[in-house]
This record gives structure tokens, sequence and C-alpha cells, in this order.
């Protein structure tokens, strides 16, 4: 993110130069000129907010220009994009019906059966191992998810994961495992008994659950 739309740009700026209406107008422009969504805005902001409020902790700046920022873009006309509404129960089992039978989707049952049982983020999904799996007592731990991003090697631009854990203990927790996704694990450890397990190994952890049909981690 910062590499993408704050570096070349923003990220020029002297910080004492900063002011509230220029991160305004650095916000306005990634989503007229940029076409950002909100929820990229956000993580942009998530960048910008603590390095300004380090300043401030540090005495090169008396205030954060970015307090108020994102609180005053949200209240624009437009700005509000509705209510996300869940899957009905009748929706979801249309939908894997239709996973399940179509011959090239078939293969993702698992993985969205999970999603669907357990509520998980794309990256928790994903990077599920084993080991956070206890078939026994029917729980699965979220303990960290899968993170995919984009760096520069030798000056090629190359895509790489790693391990991301949770920022707060809140992030730490065991979900119940119903019937469905239950079976579906089972399914898939059957299946990779009989094919070969997932060995890619990122930042230490290993035993990751989802794979690629190259035997790799899934990409979110």
């Amino acid at each position: 993110m910062y590499g993408s739309f704050i570096s070349n740009g923003f990220g020029k700026r002297k910080i004492k130069t900063i002011r509230y209406s220029d991160v305004m107008q650095f916000y306005q422009s990634l989503i007229t000129k940029q076409g950002l969504q909100i929820n990229t805005l956000e993580t942009i902001h998530s960048l910008i907010h603590p390095t300004l409020q380090l300043a401030v902790r540090d005495c090169i700046i008396r205030t954060n220009p970015s307090d108020g920022v994102m609180a005053q873009v949200k209240k624009q006309p437009g700005r509000n994009h509705g209510v996300r509404h869940a899957l009905t129960v009748e929706q979801q089992r249309a939908f894997m019906n239709y996973i399940e039978n179509n011959p090239t989707y078939f293969h993702w049952t698992p993985l969205f059966k999970f999603l669907l049982g357990t509520g998980c983020r794309i990256g928790e999904a994903i990077g599920i191992r084993w080991q956070d799996v206890d078939f026994e007592k029917r729980m699965i731990s979220i303990n960290h998810s899968l993170v995919y991003y984009s760096t520069e090697y030798k000056n090629h631009a190359m895509c790489t994961f790693s391990i991301s854990l949770p920022k707060t203990e809140a992030g730490i927790r065991n979900i119940p495992m119903i019937d469905a996704v239950y079976d579906a694990l089972q399914a898939e450890l059957e299946d990779q008994k009989e094919n070969g397990f997932n060995e890619t190994k990122i930042d230490g952890m290993s035993g990751f659950i989802f794979m690629n049909r190259f035997g790799y981690v899934q990409n979110p």
C-alpha cells in the first residue's frame, strides 16, 4: 500500500508542512482519481495516521493533521455503500450445490464450506493448518493469518506470503466445527493422505490445509 499509493507522492512531503487540508485532498484524490474504495482508503490511513502521531510524540509537530479526516470522508454524499447482508441458508445451499456439481469448480468445495461454516477471514482460512484443527473436540483454533503482498527483488516485481499474528488477544479464538466443516475437512484429509500434503513452509510454519494445484498455499 505504501509503495503503490504513498511513497512517490504524499510520502515525499516534509512532515512539518502537512496540514489537515493536505491529507483531505490526498484522500480525495485517491478516491476520485485512483478509484479506491473506503475500505482500501482506511488501510492507507492506518499507515499515515500512526506515522504522524509518532511525529507528535517526538515533538516534531504539535497536532496530527490526519485526525478526523476519515470520519469527514465517510460523511460525504455517495460514500455510503449500504449494509452488507449475509447469504441466507437457501442461498448458501444453492451456492454449494452449484460448486459441488460443477466439474470446473468442485475442487473448491472444502474451502468454501470452511469459509461459510466458520466465518473466517480469507487470510485466516488459507493460513489454517492441520495442527489448528482438533477433530476429537471439533474445535478450530484461529491464531494467525496468511498475508499476500508485493515486493521487489533485483528490480523485478514479485509477490510473497508472510504470517501475520493477531494484533490483539481478541483475534485469537476457537471456533466450533459444525458438521459440514467437519465432513469437508475429513474429506480433504483423506484426499491428501492419498495424493500428498501441502509442504509449503512460510515463516517457520507448515502443515497448511488448503493448497492449489501446484501443492502451494492458496492465493487470497
